[in-house]
């Protein structure tokens, strides 16, 4: 076995620029999973409601809706309930950069699909015990004619994020065997990451774009009456970070299965580049006979 400084210090770099691809973007995908700290801080969409403000959305039972927890936030596997924490945060809060504490979180459902008239009636029937219908919730014009488009974009959303995230598991097993094999292998790793980046791509634009829209909407028509939608600096962070580490890492594998640039760190040494003594001499005796054959 022969050892590559250049080789070692390559598989290293593009290791760990894949393991960081992978890690922020599952970070991204686990957003609001459940009650956590950490997790509970990652997510898609806030929406803030202050006291009276529901009344807006739902006239006929609004008044009746507690005001306790005014917080949601959604994520690709449901919403977490909370409550604001403006006037005074703890050393968690700073951490995560929220202002808000989470009571509880919806049980995990995998591709779930935020649908505003849903998410609504559910709280209504979870306070109050009564069903609401879609024409008593007065939702913007621009939101109620996009929930259908919404639906789908949440569905590509998740897919397409878990896509990413699979096939960045795939390539980080390809820098490790790369370790030991041939710069060419570069080349179907390449392919794998180029596909994982164009996930991660799909996912993160249709998400950002997605509750952009959402975003705008809700504070275009509802922001005098006190309610206020976010967008997650931390999602957006993670997401997008996570896509750019996939296109480094899949421009590092193309060139370097193009050009075969780096070697493995370590692999077999070569009998062309390295002669047995033997051979050398050999070679001296073949070049003394020749001499002597020639000054006869």
């Amino acid at each position: 076995m022969n050892f590559s400084i250049k080789g070692l210090a390559y598989n290293i770099v593009l290791f760990l620029l894949t393991l960081c691809a992978t890690v922020t973007l599952l970070l991204a995908n686990v957003g609001s999973i459940k009650k956590n700290k950490g997790v509970t801080s990652i997510f898609f969409l806030e929406l803030n409601f202050s006291e009276d403000s529901f009344s807006e959305l739902v006239p006929t039972v609004g008044s009746y809706l507690s005001t306790t927890e005014n917080i949601y936030t959604f994520g690709m596997y449901g919403y977490c309930r909370g409550e604001s924490d403006e006037n005074e945060s703890d050393e968690d809060e700073t951490l995560y950069a929220v202002d808000f504490t989470v009571d509880s979180c919806t049980n995990p459902k995998p591709m779930y699909v935020f649908d505003p008239d849903e998410f609504i009636q559910a709280e209504v029937l979870n306070q109050t015990g009564y069903n609401l219908t879609d024409s008593e919730i007065e939702l913007p014009t621009k939101i109620d004619n996009y929930v259908s488009t919404a639906r789908n974009l949440s569905k590509a959303t998740y897919i397409t994020s878990c896509i990413a995230i699979g096939l960045n598991v795939i390539t980080l097993i390809f820098t490790i065997v790369n370790f030991f094999i041939k710069p060419l292998f570069s080349v179907f790793a390449a392919s794998v990451e180029m596909l994982a980046f164009i996930a991660a791509v799909l996912a993160s634009g249709c998400s950002t774009g997605m509750f952009k829209y959402i975003q705008t909407s809700f504070n275009n028509s509802y922001s005098s009456y006190g309610i206020k939608a976010e967008l997650s600096r931390n999602y957006l962070i993670l997401t997008w970070l996570g896509t750019g580490l996939s296109a480094v890492v899949f421009i590092i594998l193309a060139v370097n299965g193009c050009m075969g640039c780096c070697g493995p760190a370590f692999g077999r040494i070569d009998r062309r580049d390295v002669e047995k003594p033997s051979d050398v001499e050999s070679s001296n005796i073949d070049s003394e006979k020749k001499e002597t054959a020639d000054s006869k």
